[in-house]
Parts: structure tokens; sequence; C-alpha cells
């Protein structure tokens, strides 16, 4: 099973399909474990969560960082890139409902 830190919730739904698929872990065990950044190959995170540049760094094995959302501002980009870790978010994925507030703002 592959380990993942997790930066910031997920409604339940979703969170019960991320710990059937991986060993997901958060900050805080990576503070209690240090030995467990080793393991870490992916960083699952909201778009309003911060990716700290310093926990990026720790994280020898990371390959990709992952946000749920349209915003990647709060990931350290050129560290990544740097890294050859890939970033992705999910980019189109609210427009519809932009565009709905607008309307009914109108």
């Amino acid at each position: 099973m592959k380990t993942v830190l997790q930066i910031g919730g997920f409604a339940p739904e979703i969170q019960a399909q991320l710990d059937a698929e991986f060993r997901c872990l958060g900050l805080a065990d990576l503070e209690r474990e240090p030995h467990l950044a080793n393991d870490v190959g992916a960083i699952v995170t909201r778009s309003n969560q911060e990716v700290p540049e310093d926990v990026v760094r720790r994280l020898p094995a990371l390959e990709i960082i992952a946000t749920c959302g349209v915003g990647y501002d709060l990931i350290p980009r050129a560290l990544a890139a740097s890294r050859g870790i890939v970033v992705a978010n999910t980019p189109d994925v609210l427009n519809a409902a932009v565009a709905e507030l607008c309307i009914g703002s109108l």
C-alpha cells in the first residue's frame, strides 16, 4: 500500500476512498515518527491548504503533489519542478458553480 501525506480534511466519503487505497499520514505523524518521511510518495491536499516547503524537502521519495481544487498557489511549485515532482490540480471543476453564482447574484 502506497503512503500518502494528507494535508487538510476531506468529506467522509472521499476520506474513506483515500483510506481504502492508501496509507494516509498527517503532518503530526511525521513529527512523531520522522522516519515515515522516507515512505511518502505523494501529497494529497485541498487548494486552501498550504504545502510547506520544508515538508516537501523532508520527503525524499515524493513524486506527486495532488490538490483537490483549482488553486495551486499554496504549493511550492519551483521546488517541486526542481526535484521533478509532478503537481496536479483539478482545473475547470468549479466553472459551472461560479457561473451559476454570478447569474444568481444578478
